[in-house]
């Protein structure tokens, strides 16, 4: 007997009916089980169809794919390997695709399953007639006569340089705890209109940057979705993000000042048992069905001693000079289309005084720059706090924040 659900918890609906027509879904089914001889899982089915959705076209032009970037989170042993296998091979025989790329964050397990999409063809005659030219050395290729090649590139800052990609695909992005690997790999498709993205990967923890990222754009895309089907506007105000912030004179004096305070928090005080990180009731079955979990639940293994350079890179905070906040900031912001961000100006173990400075610089250097970023709905303020009619005062706050020099000479560091 066998178990599962062919239907993903979180996808994109399509835009129309998927036919042979609208899709190039069939026509890879087709390729896999006619060609290949292989009998695709009902999932595998499924995903090829939606992912290779067509746009609608008024033109007599190529189609193109509706999805640039396709991500697809599947548990272990359940044939994301082989359908990988299958999309290059499909590419490269039966589109004619010039270049297709591979990678995974261990380049041995890259080189591995090209290999064994190697031997898929050597075992099939026809596919193997076609077979111009094998490398086994370093880069690994496979090139056919027509001229269309599957290459191994490494996950790193110069993974498939020089190539321009009609197909890549990323494995283990879990892995993957920069940007280096994904933007250089990614970027070799600037040149490819019609090109894909594919990124497998089981479930990620705290250090799964990419992963994290791309699952919130999801996240967000699924709101938006739910937004559209209320028949709402799509105001931007209408979504918050809540996201911890530290600012500095310079990123050398951000690290300096605050990099004990976060990893006090991130380190010291997140082991927490994943059954209290939330409080009962407080997300629905549908939401923890979408695997929308706790961000303070440790991550399977318990959490590892985050540096000050993982917390920044991956996003846990967004920390430096005014400058490298504004550009995180803007990122974030036009990102995830989210109109509120609340901005959590305390970490850890921070006292008063730092807390003061980074506050005061983030509003007089940052703020200002990060206004009206959605000038369309530049004048919505129906998702804001309003002013209490009766306020009061707090007294025990600084009555200005500290300088740069006073923080130095307060705890002994460089100005």
């Amino acid at each position: 007997m066998i178990l599962g659900c062919e239907v993903p918890r979180i996808h994109t609906p399509p835009r129309r009916p998927l036919t042979p027509e609208t899709t190039h879904g069939f026509a890879a089914i087709a390729f896999a089980e006619d060609v290949l001889g292989v009998r695709l899982f009902p999932w595998q089915r499924w995903l090829l169809v939606h992912a290779l959705e067509l746009e609608e076209q008024e033109d007599d032009g190529p189609p193109r794919y509706r999805y640039r970037f396709i991500v697809v989170e599947v548990a272990r042993q359940n044939g994301k390997t082989m359908l990988m296998l299958i999309l290059a091979l499909w590419h490269i025989y039966a589109l004619d695709s010039p270049m297709v790329i591979a990678t995974a964050q261990d380049l041995a397990n890259a080189e591995r399953a090209w290999g064994e999409a190697v031997e898929w063809a050597q075992g099939d005659e026809e596919l193997e007639e076609l077979i111009e030219k094998i490398n086994l050395g370093h880069p690994k290729f496979m090139k056919l006569v027509t001229g269309c090649q599957y290459r191994v590139a490494a996950a790193s800052r110069k993974g498939g340089r020089g190539f321009s990609g009609d197909l890549v695909l990323l494995d283990e992005l879990r892995e993957h705890q920069s940007w280096d690997s994904w933007s250089a790999v990614t970027n070799t498709m600037n040149a490819r209109p019609n090109a894909q993205a594919w990124a497998f990967s089981n479930a990620g923890d705290a250090l799964s940057v990419v992963l994290r990222y791309l699952r919130a754009q999801a996240l967000m895309n699924g709101y938006w979705k739910r937004v559209e089907e209320r028949g709402v506007d799509k105001s931007p105000y209408r979504a918050g993000f809540a996201q911890t912030i530290l600012v500095a004179d310079t990123d050398e004096e951000a690290e300096r000042l605050y990099s004990e305070h976060v990893s006090y928090f991130y380190n010291r005080c997140l082991h927490v048992y994943p059954g209290f990180a939330d409080a009962p009731g407080y997300r629905t079955i549908k939401t923890i069905q979408t695997g929308a979990l706790s961000q303070y639940a440790p991550p399977t293994g318990g959490y590892t001693q985050l540096t000050w350079k993982e917390l920044t890179e991956q996003g846990h905070i967004i920390a430096g000079s005014p400058e490298t906040v504004r550009q995180r900031m803007e990122d974030l912001i036009k990102g995830l289309n989210v109109g509120n961000i609340f901005c959590l100006m305390h970490v850890g173990n921070m006292p008063a005084d730092k807390c003061m400075y980074s506050t005061k610089l983030f509003a007089e250097k940052v703020m200002p720059k990060l206004r009206n970023m959605f000038p369309d709905w530049e004048d919505d303020n129906r998702f804001w706090t309003q002013p209490l009619k009766t306020r009061v005062t707090s007294g025990s706050l600084p009555k200005q924040a500290p300088t740069s020099a006073e923080l130095a000479a307060t705890y002994g560091v460089e100005a």
